[in-house]
């Protein structure tokens, strides 16, 4: 099945494999044997969820029982296996910053050769 279509409607970009409605995780993500089980779990959280979604690290926090280390350890390991990428932005004439969130049901193939200077456009 190909993968949907992203959409970037909050700052969230979720790309998948299935159909919306349900979470849809393939075989060789729940089985990768580089993510520990916490991960995984935040993984399936994070594709739960429409782009419309406001993603941050407090509310992946409040959805559960795992503390503020738990939950940055397992986002770092996210990223870390191409599962995840999070950029800083700010809004144009705004001090305020804000990140971007890319998750993918499917990492990427060189996760750790990222270049970090992506735009949200190829993000």
């Amino acid at each position: 099945m190909a993968p949907t279509k992203p959409r970037f409607k909050g700052n969230v970009l979720i790309e998948r494999s299935g159909k919306s409605g349900y979470v849809l995780i393939p075989n060789e993500t729940v089985r990768d044997a580089h993510l520990s089980f916490r991960a995984r779990g935040v993984l399936a959280y994070l594709l739960s969820h429409s782009d419309s979604f406001l993603l941050t690290e407090a509310t992946v926090r409040e959805a559960g029982l795992e503390g503020r280390d738990a939950i940055k350890a397992a986002l770092r390991e996210l990223e870390k296996w191409g599962y995840l990428q999070r950029k800083k932005r700010r809004l144009t004439g705004q001090f305020t910053t804000f990140y971007v969130w890319k998750v993918r049901d499917r990492p990427v193939d060189n996760p750790v050769d990222n270049p970090v200077g992506r735009t949200v456009d190829n993000l």
